[in-house]
This record gives C-alpha cells, structure tokens and sequence, in this order.
C-alpha cells in the first residue's frame, strides 16, 4: 500500500541562507526535499560557489 505525505515549506526542517537567497529543506520518511528561494540578480559564481 503507498503512503502519501503532505508538508509545507512554511515549516521547513532546514533552512540555509546565503546572500541573494535561500534553500529550504524538507526530511520526508522517502528521502530529503528541497526548494531554492532566490532573489532578483543572484548569481552561482558570486552568491554561492564561494560557500559550496
């Protein structure tokens, strides 16, 4: 029988802020779920990559 699970990211598990945005994360029992939240003007080589 297959289960469904329902989650919001309103209330997210995790989240991790960098500059120009945000990656919200969710811990399901099948595995993680995430969601980037960015903002006008980021850029990987700028906003991220330094901090990857």
């Amino acid at each position: 029988m297959t289960t469904v699970e329902h989650r919001s990211f309103t209330s997210a598990d995790e989240v991790r802020e960098f500059p120009n945005g945000q990656a919200e994360v969710l811990n399901m029992t099948g595995g993680d779920i995430g969601r980037l939240v960015l903002k006008p003007g980021w850029r990987w080589s700028v906003d991220v990559k330094p901090i990857a």
